[in-house]
């Protein structure tokens, strides 16, 4: 076996350094693109999101435990703890909830509303003035 120069090891170690960057660069890369884009609604507006409680609900509003209103449209999702979409009619409260809305004038409407608890005295009554 011939005995490596210097130079040749040197090159080596250069070599094995750049591989392993471009490897761990390529890793990262791909683990970046996984994470979750911000929440979009239906005009590809950024939405605000945030962690409530709802105390109360109607067909046209919901209610926090802290009294902010989150106004409802007939594009509002809401999505059970099961990964299921259910209707607003059915859902329980009080429940703790991810909440996905979006501010138009002065108004918060929410577009979409995941149920991560549903608290053990829940039921599903809800009130509306709206006609059906």
């Amino acid at each position: 076996m011939t005995p490596i120069s210097f130079h040749r090891r040197v090159l080596l170690v250069v070599l094995i350094l750049t591989i392993s960057l471009l490897v761990n660069s390529v890793w990262a890369g791909e683990h970046a693109n996984k994470m979750a884009p911000p929440a979009k609604g239906e005009q590809g507006l950024i939405l605000d999101k945030v962690e409530v409680t709802i105390a109360r609900k109607s067909l046209e509003v919901i209610t926090t435990t802290g009294g902010d209103k989150y106004y409802l449209s007939d594009n509002t999702i809401v999505v059970g703890m099961d990964g299921n979409q259910v209707s607003i009619r059915k859902m329980l409260v009080p429940c703790d909830v991810e909440l996905a809305y979006r501010t138009e004038a002065g108004k918060r409407w929410a577009e979409r509303i995941d149920i991560k608890r549903v608290s053990s005295n829940a039921s599903s009554l809800w009130i509306s003035n709206r006609p059906e």
